[in-house]
């Protein structure tokens, strides 16, 4: 999540993308380049690939690139393809979805039951760590309320000091 965040921030909020693809499938790791020996910690570079379905933010956006998004994990507001309401923030959905996927385990495989899941998931008071709430955050349904890559970094690097992670 540390190194997931760090990559989203620096080429999508730099370069202005939006992914529209953002999933675990599409993170790569490696080892950094220049490590010629074995350590303990060896440093790891993810990269985030397969940008085909991606645009920059305020360009003409084609309706059919919203079309061939899984429906199953397009945030709510591109249920409907409404080309009007993408943002940003539908990579921070995806990012949420990608989180939950990580720490609780598979998603569902159709839209109601996720839909259904998530809803569980944000009224699940037990679930409530530094973690699961910046998750909650992410898998807000008004994109209004899910926080800036920016302010996902932060927080991301926050819970890690917490946890005497640099």
């Amino acid at each position: 999540m540390e190194i997931g965040g760090r990559m989203m921030y620096t080429v999508l909020e730099l370069c202005d993308i939006i992914h529209l693809d953002i999933k675990l499938d599409n993170f790569v790791l490696g080892y950094k380049s220049n490590q010629t020996q074995i350590v303990t910690r060896p440093v790891i570079n993810l990269k985030l690939i397969d940008f085909n379905s991606s645009v920059i933010n305020g360009w003409d956006i084609d309706r059919v690139q919203l079309t061939t998004m899984n429906s199953v994990l397009k945030p709510p507001e591109l249920v409907e393809n409404d080309i009007e309401n993408l943002s940003k923030s539908a990579d921070i959905w995806a990012f949420g979805l990608m989180s939950y996927e990580i720490v609780h385990g598979e998603l569902p495989n159709e839209r109601s039951d996720l839909s259904e899941a998530l809803e569980s998931y944000r009224n699940n008071h037990s679930y409530n760590s530094r973690l699961d709430i910046l998750i909650k955050n992410c898998i807000a349904v008004d994109p209004n309320e899910r926080p800036d890559i920016d302010q996902i970094s932060r927080e991301i690097d926050e819970i890690l000091a917490q946890h005497g992670h640099q």
